[in-house]
């Protein structure tokens, strides 16, 4: 097993595992698709918590696809909350569906810009997508976040490994 392959493998088991974050971005305005205003933040953000927990169930279960559909209902209740983001992105990677994923946890990246872990878990996708130049820049931003001290020296280990590995060239 190469060097970078071992370090993706790693990375992959420790980045996904669920997160039991559930702090809402407060001063954040709930805006559901198309642009209805949810009326009720509380509630709206109540009814995403017990669809999360219910995905996390299921996906400590191994049913995966029926978590999916729990963390997607998460969203749609309330789209503020990282830790779907986060464990949404990180069951389509238990599931190796890459390019799922990487959409999910580059929008949950987007609208957490400051979630440390987020970036951890979408440079880990984006490692295992081959994407490298993306890649060191969500662990770029991710160090740049002040992860935890043993999470932060496993991100320079992969940017350095990313770092000395050379692009493949076609030969003629």
């Amino acid at each position: 097993m190469s060097k970078l392959a071992f370090v993706a493998a790693a990375a992959t088991l420790l980045a996904f595992a669920p997160s039991f974050e559930a702090k809402a971005q407060k001063g954040i305005g709930i805006k559901v698709r198309d642009g209805i205003t949810v009326k009720d933040p509380a509630k709206a953000k109540l009814e995403a918590n017990t669809y999360l927990n219910e995905a996390d169930k299921l996906r400590e279960g191994g049913q995966m696809d029926l978590a999916v559909k729990k963390y997607q209902k998460a969203l749609r209740a309330y789209p503020n909350e990282a830790g779907i983001y986060k464990n949404l992105g990180g069951t389509y990677a238990k599931m190796g569906k890459w390019p799922e994923a990487e959409a999910t946890l580059k929008q949950g990246s987007q609208m957490f810009p400051k979630d440390w872990l987020i970036w951890n878990n979408y440079a880990v996708v984006l490692l295992q997508l081959g994407k490298l130049e993306e890649c060191k820049v969500a662990l770029k931003t991710c160090l740049a976040l002040n992860p935890p001290a043993a999470k932060a020296e496993e991100m320079q280990v992969t940017l350095k490994a990313i770092t000395s590995t050379k692009p493949k060239t076609k030969t003629q």
